[in-house]
């Protein structure tokens, strides 16, 4: 399943319809709003999934997510507001044209499957009305949600008391339980991937000293293993990630990573390394990324097709693609100029003003 668009809202913060691919790399100016996108898209699924409730929400928040299935695409949004839910929707298109409303709701009414149904104020249908056998329209939203993850790549460290300081949105495991988790086979190809990126490893192993857990990194040609927590930040930051893309991908589930700030304090043949490293496994192993970077090195090596450029209006965020633009692209892509140079030059003001 892919997620094919998304409109979000967050108190008077809102993001118009954003297209999404299989791969996406959403770029724009300093505070137009790239890491809100990761954090409320994160938000959104983590409501869906019920790993968060809505109750816990003091301000207006709410969404809207076309999800492509293998069977159907669904078209799902809800709206909390005055702590209740005032807006609940989901409509089902079929593989043979066929369209079909689940769900509709209002803050008067709630109609589910065409009946009148008495929901309680705080809960969502979808989740009230789940059934894996029964409806599994709702249970493609719902498993979406649960098979989201986002970190924030430039806040990614150890923490002092040298515990693992996830910053995933939604958990995450620690990188000793992935360790464990991964065969020989890709443990080895986690050393291969990182050797690509200058970081030269002849072993990676999980090893257990009474009830502390570590992993142990060890280097060709350095005799003293490295623990987790004395890697610099952008050794530890890279093979997290290229660890845990190995760790999601022998899952079987289909997944969804959000990565904000990819490659942010790498230096340049890492950046460039690493980025179309992460783009070419998620396309390889069915994950969509969908990823924010303000990195010119990373911009330069990821195909403007996958590009989303975000522009902030107030507090109005919308997205130009080659989806909804494809004009500005081609004649673009008729410059010779860098793929960063579509960001940082007047093209696209010069191309709007025409």
């Amino acid at each position: 399943m892919k997620l094919i668009y998304c409109v979000l809202l967050s108190g008077r913060w809102t993001a118009k319809r954003i297209d999404l691919y299989s791969q996406n790399l959403l770029v724009g100016k300093n505070a137009v709003g790239k890491s809100t996108v990761i954090r409320l898209l994160s938000t959104m699924a983590a409501f869906l999934s019920q790993r968060r409730l809505l109750n816990e929400v003091k301000i207006p928040v709410g969404g809207m997510i076309a999800i492509e299935d293998n069977e159907f695409t669904s078209i799902y949004r809800f709206a909390w507001v005055d702590t209740k839910i005032s807006d609940e929707y989901l409509s089902v298109k079929y593989a043979n044209g066929e369209t079909k409303i689940w769900i509709e709701r209002t803050s008067d009414e709630a109609k589910f499957d065409g009946a009148v149904v008495n929901p309680p104020q705080d809960k969502l249908l979808l989740n009230l009305k789940r059934d894996t056998v029964l409806y599994p329209e709702l249970e493609s939203i719902i498993s979406w949600a649960e098979n989201v993850d986002a970190f924030l790549f430039n806040e990614f460290d150890i923490d002092g008391d040298e515990t693992l300081y996830s910053r995933f949105i939604n958990g995450g495991d620690n990188l000793f339980t992935m360790v464990k988790a991964l065969s020989p086979e890709s443990i080895v190809n986690v050393i291969n991937a990182a050797d690509c990126m200058g970081y030269h490893l002849e072993k990676i192993e999980g090893v257990e000293f009474a009830d502390i857990k570590k992993v142990l990194f060890t280097e060709k040609g350095v005799e003293d293993p490295l623990f987790d927590f004395s890697l610099s930040k952008g050794m530890f930051r890279t093979l997290y990630l290229l660890i845990y893309l190995e760790y999601i991908a022998k899952s079987g589930k289909p997944a969804t990573l959000l990565i904000d700030d990819l490659c942010e304090g790498l230096d340049y043949d890492r950046s460039t390394k690493l980025g179309k490293y992460v783009f070419d496994y998620c396309s390889k192993n069915d994950i969509q990324l969908i990823a924010t970077s303000n990195d010119s090195f990373l911009m330069d090596v990821v195909d403007l097709n996958y590009w989303s450029i975000l522009q902030r209006e107030g507090s109005k965020v919308s997205a130009i693609s080659h989806k909804n633009h494809p004009e500005l692209f081609e004649d673009f892509s008729f410059t010779g100029l860098s793929n960063f140079d579509l960001l940082s030059s007047d093209f696209i003001a010069r191309h709007k003003n025409k």
